[in-house]
């Protein structure tokens, strides 16, 4: 099994784990919360949340974008989508799509913004990724990404194994390969330093 096999195999039983989900989900909201925040997005524009998971970012950028505007969900995991379009489905302003970051299917420059969630570090070959969603973002769009630091030394080596076999952790340096693809990456450290929160704009 490769890891992009271990990693659909993790999240489908992840799907079904809701009342875990909602806990790890309680934890992150606060860094989810600043990073929609310091996205430019406004009413009418369109956004997309990649590694939407069960959706709970999805009415909270509705609530940005207002009904005039669109909100997309993506997840790599059949079961998440489904979730996430189930919790949203009275909202006509949300869509999910259970799709591949690596090779989205979204027009060409049609995001006004974009957000990423302990998605990208988990994702092999994260720099497809992130060059799909610069694809898909206009010109002066914004992708904001909240994932793991990578450590140096010895505390790569500690949490190297606990976060793969949890999250399917790649080990890479996530804001690194930000700045390999956006001219501009606002960076901020968190907890310690152990999350970072990036706000990169095309």
């Amino acid at each position: 099994m490769n890891s992009s096999e271990r990693g659909q195999n993790l999240y489908e039983r992840w799907a079904f784990l809701e009342k875990y989900y909602f806990i790890v989900d309680i934890a992150i909201s606060r860094f989810r919360e600043k990073a929609i925040r310091e996205l430019d997005i406004n009413t009418g524009d369109r956004v997309a949340d990649i590694g939407c998971g069960h959706g709970r970012s999805l009415n909270r950028f509705s609530d940005v974008v207002g009904p005039s505007g669109s909100v997309t969900g993506v997840d790599y995991s059949a079961g998440m989508a489904r979730r996430s379009r189930r919790r949203h489905r009275t909202n006509p302003s949300v869509s999910v799509i259970q799709a591949d970051a690596r090779t989205l299917s979204l027009q060409h420059e049609c995001l006004d913004g974009a957000l990423s969630s302990y998605t990208l570090s988990t994702i092999p070959d994260t720099k497809s990724a992130i060059k799909s969603i610069y694809d898909a973002l206009r010109a002066g769009g914004q992708l904001a990404v909240i994932d793991y630091n990578r450590p140096q030394g010895i505390r790569y080596h500690l949490v190297k194994y606990p976060r793969k076999f949890s999250y399917n952790w790649q080990g890479v340096d996530v804001v690194e390969i930000l700045q390999d693809v956006f001219p501009e990456v606002r960076v901020s450290k968190h907890d310690f330093g152990s999350v970072v929160i990036a706000i990169a704009t095309k």
